[in-house]
């Protein structure tokens, strides 16, 4: 069977009509050339050149070859580009959601650069969603993954989660709160305020209500669309909100960082759905895999 080796050499010969000139633009010897194209003939039993005194003749069969090789050659590898780049996710778009409450900088700050160098043509989008968007996106496909409090991943089997790190959250309430000039505030002193929690941020809601039965009271609990809307509201002094200490949204001035809840360490997640065939979303995922494995065997060097 003919083969593209051999197929590049006829083209070059027949470019050249010269053995010595082709053998040179193709670093091999005039001989390994000759026998190349004779090959080649006889596998296809037809008769490409005439040799002659003054160089290489094409027949006509030669010329048809000539003139179509180009164009299939090339076909043929854009075909074999494709069906790489389709296998290996090379092209195509991902899209991550990040809970509008948790920071980006901490969670896939050092995985993206290392999948985008991987997978240069991959396009990916990030999206700030509250939590019922993010549901809804992961179900219709919209989005290919959200980043989440592990506690409040939807059940599986439907669901799949990864984890990623953890956040420590705060508790934080309007400049103009009447405890905002206090320095000695706990949680006691809430008893009375509103705690604004995010619909779906279930685990939030049991951290309050737990610890707020150790003090004997029973918090007031009202639930917002997102933690952009508890945000507001917590600046325009409606309410106490629960969210990351990381977060961008208490970077406002008009709002007061309180930790004054105990054991808020919560598991971030990495959120799919296995019914997600995005061939991107399978080599994102193994990036991460590949990137905590590596940290686990730096820390066994390390303590070793």
């Amino acid at each position: 069977m003919v083969d593209f080796q051999q197929l590049n050499h006829f083209l070059a010969a027949a470019s050249h009509l010269n053995l010595t000139q082709a053998s040179a633009e193709l670093y091999i010897t005039q001989s390994a050339l000759s026998k190349q194209i004779a090959t080649m003939e006889a596998e296809l039993n037809l008769q490409l050149f005439i040799r002659g005194k003054r160089g290489l003749i094409l027949t006509p069969a030669g010329q048809v070859l000539q003139e179509e090789l180009p164009a299939c050659i090339n076909l043929y590898q854009s075909i074999v580009k494709k069906a790489q780049d389709a296998y290996r996710g090379y092209r195509g778009h991902l899209t991550i959601a990040i809970l509008d409450g948790l920071p980006f900088q901490n969670l896939l700050a050092e995985i993206v650069p290392v999948f985008k160098k991987e997978y240069s043509n991959i396009e990916v989008s990030f999206v700030r969603r509250g939590y019922s968007r993010i549901r809804d996106g992961l179900v219709d496909k919209s989005i290919d993954a959200a980043v989440i409090f592990q506690s409040d991943t939807p059940p599986p089997p439907e669901f799949t989660s990864l984890l990623l790190g953890s956040s420590e959250l705060t508790l934080f309430y309007s400049a103009s709160h009447p405890l905002a000039d206090s320095t000695d505030v706990s949680l006691a002193d809430m008893r009375n305020a509103v705690f604004l929690i995010p619909e779906g941020f279930d685990s939030g809601i049991q951290i309050i209500v737990e610890q707020a039965k150790t003090l004997d009271f029973s918090p007031q609990i009202k639930e917002v669309d997102c933690f952009v809307t508890m945000a507001l509201e917590v600046e325009a002094g409606a309410g106490v909100g629960l969210i990351s200490k990381d977060s961008s949204l208490l970077n406002s001035p008009h709002t007061i960082n309180a930790r004054l809840l105990s054991d808020t360490t919560q598991e971030l997640a990495l959120v799919y759905t296995d019914s997600n065939r995005n061939q991107c979303l399978r080599d994102f995922i193994g990036t991460i895999r590949a990137g905590m494995a590596a940290a686990s065997t730096d820390q066994q060097a390390l303590r070793s």
